[in-house]
């Protein structure tokens, strides 16, 4: 696992996510990066995961390859 420090904006981001989504930390985080620190945008992802039956981390990814259009695979969702 390699070591990287977060600036500490980027670690509120992630407990308050953390606090409200109950997903693992290195998740969260997971998602941060892909909106390249957005966490207004990871939240939004997450709350739309939420709302339509997502299975939380993967609708949220796949709803942020969609809005920023990312080359990245999207995951397979499964409703919850």
């Amino acid at each position: 696992m390699s070591s990287i420090t977060l600036a500490p904006e980027e670690v509120a981001a992630i407990e308050l996510l953390v606090g409200k989504f109950s997903l693992p930390p290195d998740r969260i985080q997971a998602l941060l990066e892909l909106s390249n620190g957005d966490h207004i945008l990871t939240e939004s992802a997450l709350l739309v995961a939420s709302e339509m039956g997502y299975d939380p981390f993967a609708g949220a990814h796949n709803y942020i390859v969609d809005i920023l259009h990312l080359p990245d695979e999207r995951l397979p969702q499964q409703t919850t």
